[in-house]
């Protein structure tokens, strides 16, 4: 037969092990989020390094074309080293590439 102490044993003992699963489920839930927010920091870094390049390529397109200009009389063509040069070009933690492309013959139509 059991007896009231042993009753209580059984109590406790369960309500440790629901303690043990309840932090445990917390720990778990805590970790994946810390997870997510590190991948989330690092995608902004990717974001922002790309977005950087982007203005720097765009600053060394305009001095390759100022120069075109400069030295061409103020012509600039499809045939000029600043249309052929597309990359990759090296830059520090990867490659970057740019296309430059010659609008001037387009129409500029809008869609309504």
């Amino acid at each position: 037969m059991l007896t009231k102490n042993s009753r209580q044993k059984g109590a406790a003992l369960i309500t440790v092990m629901l303690v043990i699963a309840l932090v445990s489920v917390i720990a778990v839930n805590l970790g994946t989020k810390l997870q997510m927010q590190i991948t989330r920091m690092g995608n902004l870094q990717q974001a922002e390094q790309s977005y950087w390049m982007w203005l720097s390529a765009e600053d060394v397109l305009k001095e390759a074309l100022k120069r075109e200009l400069n030295e061409n009389d103020g012509v600039a063509n499809n045939q000029q080293s600043w249309a052929s040069r597309t990359g990759p070009f090296p830059v520090e933690g990867g490659q970057i590439a740019a296309r430059v492309r010659d609008l001037s013959s387009c129409f500029n139509l809008k869609v309504w």
